[in-house]
């Protein structure tokens, strides 16, 4: 993995080619996403195929349209950013994530990077910033933007960084369904599993994590970036 350097280049440099880099959005405020829209259309060598402000149809409607890079924020309604990010990158679609967040503490970025993010860029972030960074993940590069600390790349790679490793695939939906507000027929319903399923998953997770409290858990929640207040 490689890190990239900040510094956006000048425009007639940084295209990657005449084929269009092919873009979906995935983020749950319609009027930012609109603000994107209009600043893709003014670059000729990005193509805008698709966007959804519902998590739980972004993976859906993101293969249908088979778009070369997923521009996905970190917390929506429904799946979680992250969530979603590892089964499009652990899928054969050949489709990479570029996180588009308000977070910037290393927890939540690093997390993203782990769950296969191939670049992270905070939604202050200039125009041009986030046009280079496009550019730079469709090369196959990763990206890291403006604003974010470097040291997010040691937290990544240094064993245990993030206790989030602890949990499976399954114990991390359940958390990320848990901190909503539903309940175990309704988590369980989303997951395809039964209640006393999630159930189990969630005591396991609380005990994974160290909490004993659905406080606890919505706090940790909280914390990692995985819930908004």
């Amino acid at each position: 993995m490689m890190t990239q350097d900040s510094k956006t280049g000048d425009a007639s440099q940084d295209t990657i080619g005449s084929s269009s880099i092919r873009i979906f959005l995935a983020d749950d405020h319609t009027m930012f996403r609109q603000g994107l829209a209009a600043l893709l259309a003014t670059a000729p060598d990005v193509e805008l195929v698709g966007q959804c402000g519902i998590g739980d149809r972004v993976v859906h409607e993101a293969l249908e349209c088979t778009p070369d890079i997923l521009i996905q924020d970190i917390t929506m309604p429904g799946r979680n950013g992250l969530e979603i990010c590892r089964e499009i990158v652990n899928g054969d679609s050949g489709i990479a994530v570029l996180m588009l967040s308000v977070h910037n503490n290393e927890q939540m970025v690093s997390a993203a990077i782990s769950s296969g993010a191939s670049g992270y860029v905070l939604k202050d972030a200039a125009a041009e910033e986030l046009l280079h960074a496009i550019r730079e993940v469709a090369r196959g590069r990763f990206y890291l933007g403006n604003g974010i600390s470097r040291n997010v790349m040691r937290v990544v790679g240094s064993a245990g960084a993030d206790d989030l490793d602890k949990l499976s695939n399954r114990e991390r939906q359940v958390l990320e369904q848990s901190v909503l507000g539903k309940t175990n027929q309704e988590i369980g319903d989303t997951l395809s599993m039964g209640a006393k399923t999630v159930d189990t998953h969630r005591r396991r997770l609380m005990k994974k994590l160290g909490l004993t409290s659905t406080m606890d858990l919505l706090k940790y929640a909280v914390k990692k970036g995985i819930v908004r207040i």
